[in-house]
């Protein structure tokens, strides 16, 4: 409870509680005041009544620049949910824009605040991995049953 407070209290929002496991409606993302302390590291803020974001424009790599979004939820439960973080993703930067999230090295991990980082690439650039034409985003979630981790030809051998 202390940690949703203080979560809610940083980002100046107020956390609508869901009762018996429902989840409240979508809402989108309002800018909020950055707090004092964040100021010098993080350039935005966002909220809806479920998750906050703190975001970094203009990261400058060797690959390229990137926008860096923290996402976590505000009750501060841990839920790292793919759909969710696309649709925050979409909401933020919009759907054409493409991201990642990074599973680094042992010793580079930091996990202190139950958040998750996404990258966003620049506006055009694509990540050349993954089904580069013609993916389309199902309206649900897909079930286990249609996610297949065989090659077409082991498909058409069953």
């Amino acid at each position: 409870m202390k940690r949703r407070k203080r979560r809610s209290r940083l980002l100046g929002v107020k956390h609508s509680n869901s009762k018996h496991g429902k989840r409240a409606p979508w809402e989108g993302f309002e800018e909020v005041a950055l707090p004092v302390q964040l100021a010098g590291s993080w350039h935005a803020s966002m909220a809806n009544h479920t998750y906050g974001v703190l975001i970094w424009y203009g990261h400058s790599t060797p690959w390229g620049v990137f926008d860096q979004m923290m996402v976590s939820r505000l009750d501060g439960r841990k839920e790292h949910d793919w759909w969710v973080l696309q649709r925050i993703k979409d909401a933020i930067f919009g759907a054409d824009r493409e991201a990642f999230e990074l599973y680094p090295a042992a010793e580079r991990v930091r996990d202190k605040a139950h958040s998750y980082h996404l990258w966003v690439l620049e506006e055009g650039a694509q990540i050349p991995l993954g089904k580069l034409e013609g993916a389309a985003q199902p309206k649900g979630y897909p079930s286990a049953s249609s996610c297949s981790h065989l090659t077409p030809e082991e498909e058409g051998a069953e």
